[in-house]
């Protein structure tokens, strides 16, 4: 994975999982005395499947719906634009002969990325040496730990090593587990995950009794029967990629604490009941006892959560055997809560099988037209109105969504021209003196003009004067691709949130053509009559290439339209995608290849 794509994963993930962290402490102050307190560390294990999914399913019930919701109306309602400019209407003479073949030019913008790119390489730098800092500092301290640990002996005290035994009996554990005595570390502790061993100050029996080492040795045996070091390791590892989000590290913080409550309720599971209020004693005795609690990563005990004493004591005053319909309820909310919260928001941009959004009596034809994209990632899909069928190439990518770049021209006309902005085809836009890399472009032009030459900055101020609510609601009502208009209305439909797919274009032209689309069919006229390419004597050819340069590199090319050939219409488009040399020119001549072979439309290229 690329640093930017990576860095975005990244981001989202973490802005996430700020989010689940708030959720999940405000439903655990909603069920504070209602859910037993092992629900209450569980629950987090939530947050820690969600920033380790790399891929999240989409759903309706995804909490992110409701954020992106607020976040889309603040962008639509926050951003006011203001316009200046002349407009005049000249009439010209119509471009174009029906008898000929004029492609219009394919000029577009190189998104030029190299300072964005530098900026996420020193971002991902950054994190990087972070996440290795972090790293290293903790290995060392294991590795130190680990030597030093070897170095202990084990404890010879027969009575502590008998109580031992019993309490392991109790919990059916058989593995070996080292009993260990130790002056280096003050308050009892477990460690380890291949050689597992129980830490204990020197003398504990001596200072404490056997009666509290017995409660100790259980509580840590507990953390032993859980498997606690592993997900301690893994939150560990979670902490360390996100050490640049302080909400992740205070919500594994409380996710400790709740680890901590959560076992003394499985050690109290195993306990008489008149043994409860001695097994919190226990706790304070430990605390009042060895006063230094453990603060490695690596090591967890009794005494490890001193910040949490109050919460412990009320929780074992407060402890009940577990109850069946409590746990009913526990695993209802469980599952309501992961539904909202493992999941990522179900926006326009979900896919949607193309084969689900077809009229079940349309055919589908599935052709192998590899010959014809011999170098490029691409596919092709045609809808023959007449004979109700669709050709298919390329499966997998008719509904992946990109975006729709200058293709989008077509539907930027027609709300320049429904809004008054464009009287017809030579309503003449003055060139603003800005010098742009295409001489094409340094003059005046009309919406002929600008779409023979793909001039950008026309199509910008055919629509300046529309908001991005405005275009909001034109999208929505055409259900056009993703339908996410965000950021900057004169830019969003070049690489920016607008994204469709090779389907959806060819579902929109069908609209378009048929006059479907809430559009005057005078207007819709008036652009039909603009992306007219030409004629080879039988077939009228209609069409709109789009490219995507970056860092001076074709990455990307699109031709979308349809061919007038007697009485049927073909609606087709072709994406290919490469590391270089994938533009809308070369979309167009593979597209043009495969209409002649199909004899649809025949053309010397």
């Amino acid at each position: 994975m690329e640093p930017t794509g990576f860095l975005f994963w990244l981001a989202n993930t973490s802005f996430i999982g700020s989010i689940l962290i708030g959720i999940i402490l405000y439903i655990k102050k909603l069920f504070h005395k209602k859910f037993h307190t092992k629900w209450h560390y569980y629950v987090w294990f939530l947050l820690v499947v969600r920033l380790v999914m790399p891929y999240a399913p989409k759903s309706p019930l995804s909490i992110i719906n409701g954020f992106l919701y607020i976040r889309n109306y603040i962008v639509g309602h926050g951003i006011q634009r203001t316009s200046t400019g002349d407009t005049t209407g000249i009439f010209n003479e119509a471009v174009g002969s029906i008898e000929t073949v004029d492609f219009h030019e394919d000029y577009f913008f190189p998104m030029n990325e190299g300072f964005s790119f530098l900026i996420y390489r020193i971002l991902f730098i950054i994190w990087l040496a972070g996440v290795i800092a972090i790293t290293v500092y903790l290995v060392i301290q294991h590795i130190k730990f680990l030597k030093w640990s070897r170095k202990c002996s084990d404890i010879n005290c027969f009575d502590l090593l008998q109580l031992f035994e019993e309490c392991k009996t109790l919990l059916n554990i058989k593995k070996h587990i080292n009993l260990i005595e130790t002056n280096e570390i003050r308050s009892p502790a477990f460690f380890g995950m291949i050689r597992p061993c129980i830490l204990l100050p020197v003398n504990i029996t001596e200072k404490l009794g056997l009666k509290k080492a017995k409660y100790i040795l259980l509580h840590e045996l507990i953390h032993y029967k859980n498997r606690d070091v592993y997900i301690n390791w893994i939150i560990c590892f979670l902490k360390i990629i996100h050490w640049f989000n302080p909400i992740i590290w205070y919500g594994f913080y409380h996710m400790q604490q709740d680890r901590e409550i959560a076992c003394d309720s499985y050690v109290l599971s195993y306990l008489e009941t008149y043994e409860y209020r001695d097994y919190g004693r226990t706790i304070i005795a430990v605390l009042e006892e060895f006063p230094s609690p453990i603060a490695t990563s690596f090591i967890m005990g009794i005494g490890s959560t001193s910040g949490c004493i109050k919460r412990r004591i009320y929780s074992i005053m407060d402890f009940k055997k577990d109850n069946r319909k409590i746990k009913l309820k526990e695993l209802a909310i469980s599952f309501f809560i992961g539904c909202i919260l493992l999941t990522n928001p179900e926006t326009a941009s979900t896919m949607t099988n193309y084969s689900q959004q077809i009229d079940p009596t349309k055919e589908i034809i599935q052709e192998d037209l590899s010959r014809y994209f011999e170098g490029y990632e691409g596919t092709f899909v045609m809808m023959d109105m007449k004979e109700e069928q669709y050709h298919i190439f390329n499966e997998e990518m008719i509904n992946k969504k990109v975006s729709p770049y200058s293709t989008f021209k077509i539907l930027s006309a027609l709300i320049g021209l429904e809004t008054g902005r464009l009287e017809d085809e030579n309503t003449v836009i003055k060139w603003d003196g800005t010098n742009y890399p295409f001489e094409d472009w340094n003059r005046d032009h009309t919406l002929a003009s600008a779409f023979q030459y793909s001039t950008n900055w026309y199509f910008q101020k055919a629509n300046q004067y529309v908001t991005l609510q405005q275009m909001k609601e034109y999208i929505n009502i055409l259900n056009y691709g993703n339908k996410r208009v965000e950021g900057d209305v004169e830019t969003f439909w070049i690489g920016g949130t607008l994204e469709i797919s090779p389907f959806q274009q060819v579902e929109f032209l069908k609209d378009f053509y048929t006059y479907e689309i809430p559009f005057t069919s005078e207007n819709i006229d008036i652009v039909k009559k603009t992306i007219q390419l030409g004629s080879d004597g039988t077939s009228i050819l209609y069409g709109k290439t789009a490219s995507s340069m970056i860092n001076d590199k074709s990455i990307l090319g699109w031709f979308i339209g349809y061919v007038e050939r007697g009485d049927d219409v073909y609606f087709f488009a072709t994406k290919i995608e490469g590391n270089d040399e994938a533009d809308g020119r070369r979309a167009r001549n593979i597209t043009l290849k495969i209409l002649e072979d199909k004899k649809i439309f025949s053309i010397n290229l």
